[in-house]
């Protein structure tokens, strides 16, 4: 998949999931087999904030022809893919969360993968 599509996928899957963390944390955390009482609600919140406004940045991305900008853009989605990977796997391994974490696995890894490729085809 190209630049541009690329990073508006990836910047409506995380709006998306940053609005339903902002609006209904409780309810959507109870999907993966967790628990929360307010606390754990607000740091959700904060995760929120984190998804919509990375989500936003990529969107806004969607316009940039420099090859520095686009490296940019593309090492910030390819660290998050790889570390929410990695907690993923710990998570759900080690119990800690319920299978639907797995459902992680089909945003990150070809989102991933395909900013490796981008990644990797820029560089000639």
């Amino acid at each position: 998949m190209p630049f541009r599509l690329h990073v508006v996928v990836f910047g409506a899957l995380g709006v998306a999931f940053g609005l339903a963390e902002l609006v209904a944390p409780i309810a959507l955390m109870r999907l993966y087999g967790l628990e929360l009482d307010a606390g754990g609600a607000a740091v959700v919140r904060l995760a929120a904030a984190l998804n919509l406004g990375f989500g936003l940045t990529a969107i806004f991305a969607r316009r940039v022809s420099d090859a520095a900008g686009q490296r940019a853009v593309l090492l910030g989605g390819l660290s998050y893919a790889v570390v929410a990977l990695a907690v993923t796997a710990h998570a759900t391994l080690s119990g800690a969360v319920g299978p639907m974490m797995w459902s992680n696995l089909l945003i990150c890894v070809p989102l991933g993968l395909n900013a490796g490729r981008l990644l990797l085809a820029a560089r000639g």
